[in-house]
């Protein structure tokens, strides 16, 4: 005769999937087993299982097929075996379960087809969890890898707070242009269900100075000279407002100059500006002297927030909304020199920073 099983813990699980009832014993080897599944709140010796099954096996595993069950019910297990001739072995103890539909994972910022291109090197991935029978989240964690599909960097284990829900912010700082990375959570429920993501493909494409200094030398050692080129333009147009020029600086704070003539930009460049706290730039070209034709519209301005500022660039077609970068938060009171670049139409911001110019 069979000794009286053991039914392994069994993990929530999706009733629309199928699922495996493990179990183990001790003496001679079983022939057959049958599973009994009951309500939970069925306690009586007269209660009907909702399912049995027998099976004639030696594998220590019943399956449950899909759709037996329902989501969002509890449910407990018993067992029995029987040996070569039939003989049945002592009813198993009870092991109660769940059944959960499975939880899913939207994102927000990165297609799941790869074909996301970020212009900036930090961002925001917005991971969205939702549970029919809104189970909530205990933890996650998630994992940045390069191209190789080698970890770079892993939040480790990271609990969710009430106030946040459902909505899992995951960020990703210092990406490097002309890369590819790849991204992937795990998110793990109340019931302790586990959701892994994909690794989901991203590239990282932008814009920053090559170098800051005003001259680039070249040398030519074949030649026997140093080729110094600049990107400094001097603009030569004529200009309408009150304006002055201290010490070198063009001091136009609360003040507006115009450059009616002999001023234009149609295509790439940078521009760079020495901003003090407070300092707000507008550029504003039009395509012909119309009024009525939209142009596009570059403003440049400083934040101040707790004693600290940070840089605001925000462009804008005057048809669609303004795209809007900000720089990293520095000292209030420091002159630095912030540089805008437009290189293919896209734009990037660069904040010079100690001795930098």
């Amino acid at each position: 005769m069979v000794n009286r099983p053991t039914i392994n813990k069994i993990d929530v699980f999706d009733a629309s999937m199928p699922a495996d009832i493990e179990f183990c014993w001790q003496g001679i080897q079983p022939y057959a087993s049958r599973l009994y599944i009951y309500e939970s709140d069925a306690s009586s010796e007269s209660s009907q299982p909702v399912f049995t099954q027998y099976c004639e096996s030696i594998r220590l595993r019943q399956q449950i097929p899909a759709n037996t069950l329902k989501n969002s019910h509890s449910y407990y297990a018993v067992i029995i075996l029987y040996d070569s001739v039939g003989n049945p072995s002592e009813m198993s103890y009870r092991q109660y379960f769940s059944c959960y539909s499975a939880p899913a994972l939207t994102f927000t910022g990165l297609e799941t087809d790869g074909s996301t291109i970020l212009n900036v090197s930090g961002f925001n991935v917005t991971v969205t969890y939702s549970q029919a029978e809104n189970r909530p989240i205990s933890e996650y964690s998630y994992t940045l890898y390069d191209s190789y599909k080698t970890p770079v960097y892993s939040s480790g284990s990271k609990y969710q707070s009430a106030g946040d829900g459902n909505i899992i912010t995951c960020p990703l700082k210092s990406l490097i242009s002309d890369c590819t990375y790849y991204f992937s959570i795990d998110v793990i429920s109340i019931d302790n269900v586990c959701i892994h993501s994909p690794l989901i493909e991203f590239s990282v494409y932008y814009s920053t100075p090559a170098s800051c200094s005003a001259l680039n030398a070249v040398c030519d050692r074949d030649a026997g000279y140093v080729k110094y080129s600049t990107n400094i333009i001097d603009v030569q147009g004529h200009s309408s407002g009150e304006y002055v020029i201290d010490n070198g600086i063009l001091n136009i704070i609360s003040g507006t100059v115009y450059y009616n003539t002999g001023f234009s930009i149609t295509s790439d460049f940078t521009f760079a500006v020495r901003f003090m706290g407070g300092t707000s730039l507008c550029l504003y070209s039009s395509p012909d002297t119309d009024s009525s034709v939209s142009g596009s519209r570059i403003t440049l301005s400083s934040l101040e927030y707790e004693g600290r500022i940070h840089y605001r660039l925000s462009i804008s077609d005057g048809v669609l909304p303004p795209v809007i970068l900000y720089s990293d938060f520095y000292d209030k009171d420091a002159m630095r020199t912030v540089y805008v670049r437009r290189k293919n139409n896209l734009y990037s911001l660069y904040v010079a920073t100690g001795g930098e110019i």
